[in-house]
């Protein structure tokens, strides 16, 4: 009876404690909260994200309605590439602050890099109809845009901002960015150079300058770019670019070892900052071919949209997919989309899925009611783009994941599969910063490992898809590009046109880093580049030695 007494009094006294505390979360003076949301905002102005992560959520364990905290800490999960979790965070933000400008501008910022660009540009809308003086909203706009293709509504958005806020350094940024993919690499340069006359440190716009134009030798460019490494108070944010920027500039007048080096730098201070297992990607390939088998394609192939408008140029990043898609694009008959998010977007609304792998694990079972529906949606999406053009192009080069999906839902569809050297191809991602995810592009052996998983993938849909697949060279095509051109007119049905010869003539958006390459005539530079780097290269030739024999994807 006692013990009982005893314990009895025990949970008395932790329930007390519980209580207390909570009590005291609840009567917490608010000087006590503002003071942990101002050191939390302090830790993220100084980068340290995970200390602030820590305080802000502090802060919302005390006040689970703290708009300022919400939104702030989905700002840092954005940062920490947490996509879906920081969008649920501001969305919970301007639920409770409908009037929060700021919130829906963030909001729209995270939709946008989730690929939801309708969604991001009603975001901005909102923003602007609470605050219409809102500068970032108006250069965010300006972006959705830009993405959707609408040029003249990106500019006319980019000057709002600009009218303003004159020295918004950003807003020339994205100004030239439009100019790059229109082709006008003039206007594109001037623009990135204003951005810089505003804001020196600008990494990001002296790195895209440095792609813009060709160095003959150490210049007054580089010599500023060095500047910016050396002093104290740069970022590792910055001195990333800045060194993919001087390593591009070294390597055009033929430094090689100091254009590596810096390569080399930028590459391992972008590893240093993402999550990627060569592993984990195996386990994902490995899914793909067990859920596309024989069976399950040979059961789905008459289930299709049999429309054949769409034509889909794929491989590895670098690998000439924007030159295939400029030649294609120079023809009468056909409009060139650029690199579209639509198919991969669609596939997972309709699974209702975050990630492929778990839209993939729907498609077994579905009886085909899914795939069904995936053509149509995928032709009115890319209908807006043109809606009498014979064929349309999607050149979003990691659609070579999504073969099985594209050909069972678009089985008429052309799947042009663009071949490189492996050792050209690899070098050419490892020498370039990307600003969406290619997590496995930063380390020698991880990207020869993801190069190796991609080559046996490719064999694997020639084997399940015979004949559907077409392969072109990159190094035939540029050294016979008549030829080369005739029979990729061929093969998707096209009579030929003289125009496919002086691609770089055709107006049109370019969306990819290769802007400037497209618009002038085929040249041979990057044939065997790597061989100059051959000693620094050899952790990547050693892991690619592994692989298949890439000349078995090539027509005859």
């Amino acid at each position: 009876m006692a013990k009982k007494k005893q314990r009895s009094k025990k949970r008395k006294l932790i329930g007390s404690r519980i209580t207390d505390r909570l009590r005291a979360k609840k009567n917490r003076h608010p000087n006590d909260l503002a003071k942990l949301l101002d050191k939390a905002t302090k830790l993220h102005q100084t980068e340290n994200l995970v200390q602030a992560e820590q305080v802000y959520r502090q802060v919302l364990s005390i006040d689970p309605r703290n708009v300022a905290a919400l939104w702030r800490l989905g700002i840092v999960c954005h940062q920490s590439g947490r996509i879906d979790e920081g969008i649920l965070l501001v969305n919970n933000a301007v639920s409770i602050q409908p009037d929060f400008a700021d919130g829906h501008n963030s909001l729209g910022i995270l939709l946008q890099e989730k690929g939801d660009l309708d969604g991001a540009v009603s975001c901005f809308q909102k923003a602007l109809a609470i605050n219409p003086a809102l500068a970032e909203a108006h250069n965010n706009l300006g972006n959705a845009y830009l993405d959707l293709g609408r040029f003249e509504k990106a500019k006319k958005s980019f000057h709002k901002a600009l009218a303003m806020k004159p020295d918004f350094a950003e807003v020339c940024y994205n100004l030239a960015k439009v100019y790059k993919r229109q082709g006008l690499i003039d206007e594109a340069k001037e623009s990135y150079r204003k951005a810089l006359a505003i804001r020196p440190d600008y990494a990001e716009a002296h790195r895209y300058l440095s792609r813009l134009r060709k160095y003959s030798g150490y210049d007054g460019h580089m010599r500023e770019m060095d500047g910016l490494m050396a002093r104290e108070g740069g970022t590792d944010y910055q001195r990333m670019h800045l060194a993919f920027a001087l390593g591009k500039a070294y390597g055009d007048f033929g430094e090689y070892e100091k254009s590596f080096d810096y390569l080399l730098i930028g590459n391992r201070l972008k590893r240093k900052y993402i999550h990627y297992s060569t592993a984990e990607t195996k386990a994902y390939f490995d899914t793909i071919k067990k859920v596309f088998d024989h069976s399950f394609v040979l059961q789905n192939l008459d289930r299709g949209n049999p429309d054949d408008t769409p034509v889909f140029i794929l491989g590895m990043p670098r690998s000439g997919t924007s030159l295939v898609e400029q030649i294609l694009a120079s023809h009468p008959d056909v409009y060139g989309g650029g690199e579209l998010d639509d198919f991969r977007q669609i596939t997972l609304r309709l699974t209702k899925s975050r990630l492929p792998e778990e839209a993939f694990a729907c498609l077994p079972g579905d009886n085909g009611r899914i795939i069904k529906l995936i053509g149509p949606e995928y032709l009115k999406a890319i209908r807006r783009f043109s809606s009498g053009a014979r064929f349309i192009t999607d050149k979003m080069p990691h659609n070579f994941l999504l073969i099985g999906v594209i050909l069972l839902a678009l089985p008429k569809a052309k799947i042009i599969h663009c071949v490189r050297d492996p050792s050209d191809n690899c070098f050419s991602v490892f020498r370039n910063y990307f600003s969406h995810e290619h997590n496995y592009a930063y380390d020698l052996e991880e990207l020869g490992e993801y190069h190796l998983l991609y080559q046996d993938l490719m064999h694997y849909w020639h084997d399940v898809f015979p004949g559907m697949i077409y392969d072109i060279s990159y190094e035939k095509l540029v050294s016979d590009q008549e030829g080369e051109s005739r029979k990729l007119m061929t093969r998707c049905g096209l009579a030929w046109s003289e125009s496919c010869l002086t691609f770089y003539k055709t107006p049109g958006a370019v969306s990819t880093m290769s802007a400037a390459e497209v618009r002038k005539p085929i040249y041979r530079d990057s044939v065997q580049l790597w061989k100059r780097y051959e000693k620094q290269l050899q952790p990547l030739t050693e892991v690619l030695s592994q692989g298949r024999n890439q000349e078995n994807f090539l027509n005859p």
